[in-house]
C-alpha cells in the first residue's frame, strides 16, 4: 500500500474544551476554524480511503461507528469494482476547493468541495460533540 499522509489530530477540541466552547473559554472564530479544519481533514480522509490510498481504520476515531460501517461497505465496494476493471490502486491527488460551513449550538454541518484529479466531488460532514471530543455522526460523498 502507498505511504498516506497524517491526518491532522489537533483539529478536534482537547478534553473539557467541549463544555468550555459554550462558556466563551474558545473564540467563536477559533473555534469555527477547528471545526471547518476537522471536516475537511474527516473529508479527505473519507475520499483518500475510498480511493483505497489510506487505511479507513486511521478515520475511526474520528466518526461514529455507523458512519465507519457505511465507509467500510463504499471501501469495499469500491475496491472490488477497482479488481473487476482490474486497476491498480493509485494515489489520490486530493485538493480541498471550498469549505462551507454552518455552526449551531450542539453541532457543525459543513460542505468540502474536493478535487480527484479530474473529477470534483462534495462531502457533506455532519459533527457534533461526544464525550470529550468532536466527531462526525454523518459523512456523505456525492
Amino acid at each position: 500500500m502507498a505511504a498516506t499522509a497524517p491526518m491532522v489530530v489537533n483539529a478536534a477540541p482537547a478534553r473539557g474544551d467541549v463544555a468550555a466552547a459554550g462558556t466563551g473559554a474558545q473564540s467563536e472564530a477559533e473555534r469555527r476554524r477547528r471545526l471547518e479544519a476537522l471536516a475537511t481533514n474527516v473529508a479527505r480522509c473519507a475520499l483518500e480511503a475510498i480511493a483505497g490510498t489510506r487505511d479507513l481504520d486511521q478515520l475511526a476515531r474520528w466518526v461514529t461507528p455507523g458512519v465507519y460501517r457505511a465507509l467500510l461497505t463504499r471501501v469495499q465496494h469500491a475496491e472490488r469494482a477497482r479488481r473487476a476493471r482490474r486497476r491498480a490502486v493509485s494515489r489520490a491527488h486530493v485538493r480541498v476547493r471550498a469549505v462551507t460551513a454552518q455552526h449551531d449550538v450542539g453541532a457543525t454541518e459543513a460542505t468540502v468541495v474536493v478535487e480527484l484529479g479530474p473529477r470534483v466531488r462534495a462531502v457533506c460532514v455532519r459533527l457534533e460533540p461526544e464525550a470529550s471530543r468532536w466527531r462526525a455522526s454523518s459523512v456523505s460523498v456525492l
